[in-house]
């Protein structure tokens, strides 16, 4: 089991930004997340709709540390 963010929105299911705690389920080789949604019903989603949480944080800190260092040397 692990968190994951979802990246869309479906209506009355899942929302866009939300964490979700889900396990990798699969069915032949693909790989599905299995989670609670926001209906409260536990449901099997396609991997493309979540992006792992550790993964999409740590890219928003690398992102925001460049910004800042490149605003540091354009004052220079």
């Amino acid at each position: 089991m692990g968190f994951y963010i979802c990246s869309r929105n479906k209506r009355n299911r899942l929302t866009a930004g939300r964490l979700y705690e889900c396990s990798i389920a699969y069915y032949g080789r693909t790989p599905y997340l299995y989670c609670t949604d926001d209906s409260g019903k536990q449901r099997i989603y396609p991997e493309a709709y979540f992006v792992e949480a550790g993964v999409s944080f740590a890219g928003k800190a690398q992102t925001h540390t460049q910004s800042k260092q490149q605003e540091e040397y354009s004052h220079v």
